[in-house]
C-alpha cells in the first residue's frame, strides 16, 4: 500500500502533464494583475498541532510596477517588502523581515534577503532516520500505534509528577541570514548562488522545572524536573553552534503565475556545502531535487504535484536535518503543515528524505471589494515520505513510508497574498494548521 501511494504520486507528476511552453504570467493571471505599490498585512491569530495558539502581525508591502514596465507579464510583482512578529502559547517567538525583488532595476537579476529571530521553546525530536523514527517509542523502547496512546501511557503516565512529559522536546534559539541572488538564464531556467549564516543554541529540558495543564486527563502539575529525554540519551544534545553553507542551484519554471499557478512545470536542483571556510561548525554537503507540476483539466479545479529528494553527506546537525531547501525557499520536513500534513514537525527527520504530494484546489468564490481581489478555494491533499540512511536506500527500501491526508481551504488575495488552513490526518495523529502561503 505504502509502495502504490507513492507510485501513484510519482506517475501523476509524470503523466498530468502541465504546459511545457509557458514562462509568462496567464492571461488570466495578467489581466487581473494590479499596477503600483499596495499593502497586505494581517493580525495573526494562528492555530499549529506543534505550537498551539499564536498571534501576531505579518505585514507585506509589494510593487507590481506598470503594465509598459519590462517583465511587467513575467513576474507577480517587482518587491515584496515583509516584517513579521509571531508569538505562540507553546513558547515559541519569532521576529522576520525579509526583501524579495525579481527583476530588481529591470533586469535578469533577482534578489532575496532575509533576516530571522526565532526561539522555539518545545521543538520536536524523535530520532533520527528510518528504524529509530518508523514508530513513536518510549524510553525503555516501547513502540506506539497512535500519539494519544503514546502520551496517556507515556508521556503523562505518572498524573502526578510526569516527568517524561518533556521527553520529545528541546528549546532552540536561532538567529540567521541569508542573502541569495538569482539570474534568468533564458525565459524558462534560472540559476541562483547566495549563503545563509545560522547560529543556534540548544537546550535540552532534561533536569529542567516545568508545570502541566490537562483537564481533560486531570493532569495538574507544578514544578515538575524533567527526566532525561530523547535528545539527551541519542546524545544529540551539543550540536548547535554555527551552520553557515554556500548555496547554488538551477530551476526550470513554466508556471503561469509564481505564487498561485494553474498550470506549468516548476523544476528545481539545489546544492548546500558547508565547511570550516564558511565559518562552520559543521562540514557538509546537502543536495536536493524537486518537480512539480500544476493542471487544471477543468476550471476552476486545479491539481499541483510534487515529488522531492534530498541527501546530506557529513556533519550535519540533527534539526538541520529536517528541512528541504529548494532553489528560493524551504520547508519542515518530514511533517507539520507543507510535507507531510497529520503528522506534527519534523516528526521523520534523516540524512536522506522523500516526499510527494498531491493537492486538489477548488475555486468556489472570488470577489473583488473596492479594488481588492480575494478568491477562496477548497483543498483536499493527499501527501507521503519517508527518510533514510543512505542516498540510494529510496530505490530499495519501501517500508517506512508514511502518509496523511485532508482538507482546508486557502484565501488568495491579489494573487500575491495566501493565507491556508489545513486539517491532515494520519495514522498516528491529527494536525491542523492557519499560516500562509500554499504547501505546494
Amino acid at each position: 500500500m505504502k509502495k502504490t501511494a507513492i507510485i501513484i504520486c510519482l506517475l501523476g507528476i509524470i503523466l498530468l502533464n502541465g504546459d511545457l511552453h509557458a514562462a509568462s504570467l496567464g492571461q488570466e493571471a495578467l489581466s487581473k494583475k494590479r499596477e503600483g505599490w499596495y499593502p497586505a498585512g494581517l493580525p495573526l491569530v494562528n492555530y499549529s498541532s506543534d505550537e498551539g495558539f499564536g498571534y501576531g502581525l505579518k505585514f507585506q508591502m509589494f510593487n507590481n510596477g506598470k503594465r509598459e514596465d519590462p517583465y511587467f507579464d513575467r513576474s507577480p510583482y517587482f518587491y515584496n517588502l515583509s516584517g513579521l512578529f509571531f508569538n505562540t502559547t507553546n513558547g515559541s517567538l519569532s521576529l522576520c523581515a525579509e526583501a524579495d525583488m525579481p527583476y530588481f532595476m529591470s533586469t535578469r537579476f533577482r534578489i532575496k534577503t532575509g533576516m530571522e529571530v526565532s526561539r522555539m521553546l518545545n521543538a520536536g525530536y524523535y530520532g533520527v532516520g528510518p528504524e529509530e523514527t518508523d514508530r513513536l517509542r518510549d524510553s525503555a523502547g516501547k513502540t506506539y500505534a497512535d500519539f494519544s496512546t503514546y502520551y496517556r501511557d507515556f508521556l503523562i503516565a505518572d498524573r502526578d509528577d510526569p516527568a517524561d512529559y518533556k521527553y520529545d522536546r528541546y528549546t532552540m534559539k536561532k538567529i540567521l541570514y541569508r542573502l541569495n541572488g538569482a539570474m534568468d538564464i533564458t525565459e524558462r531556467v534560472k540559476v541562483l548562488t547566495g549563503f545563509q549564516v545560522t547560529w543556534t543554541d540548544i537546550d535540552p529540558w532534561g533536569g529542567r522545572s516545568f508545570d502541566v495543564k490537562d483537564r481533560d486527563n486531570s493532569v495538574d502539575a507544578s514544578g515538575v524536573t524533567a527526566n532525561p529525554t530523547r535528545l539527551e540519551l541519542d546524545g544529540r544534545q551539543d550540536q548547535d553552534g554555527w551552520i553557515n553553507f554556500f548555496r547554488i542551484g538551477i530551476g526550470y519554471d513554466t508556471r503561469d503565475h509564481e505564487v498561485d499557478p494553474r498550470k506549468g512545470w516548476y523544476i528545481d536542483y539545489t546544492a548546500l556545502a558547508g565547511a570550516s571556510v564558511t565559518g562552520s561548525d559543521y562540514s557538509f554537503i546537502r543536495n536536493t531535487f524537486a518537480a512539480r507540476c500544476y493542471v487544471t483539466p477543468v476550471p476552476p479545479l486545479t491539481l499541483a504535484m510534487r515529488a522531492v529528494y534530498t541527501s546530506v553527506t557529513g556533519d550535519l546537525p540533527f534539526h538541520q536535518l529536517g528541512s528541504f531547501v529548494f532553489l528560493l525557499d524551504s520547508q519542515y520536513a518530514l511533517g507539520n503543515n507543507r510535507t507531510l500534513r497529520g503528522y506534527p514537525s519534523q516528526r521523520f527527520i534523516g540524512n536522506t528524505m522523500t516526499n510527494a504530494n498531491i493537492e486538489a484546489r477548488v475555486r468556489v468564490l472570488e470577489v473583488t471589494p473596492r479594488g481588492q481581489r480575494f478568491e477562496l478555494k477548497l483543498v483536499g491533499f493527499v501527501d507521503t515520505g519517508s527518510v533514510f540512511n543512505r542516498a540510494a536506500d529510496p530505490l530499495e527500501e519501501w517500508d517506512y513510508y508514511h502518509t496523511g491526508y485532508g482538507g482546508g481551504f486557502t484565501l488568495v488575495w491579489n494573487q500575491t497574498f495566501v493565507i491556508h488552513c489545513y486539517y491532515g490526518v494520519s495514522a498516528e495523529n491529527r494536525t491542523m494548521s492557519v499560516d500562509f502561503g500554499h504547501a505546494i
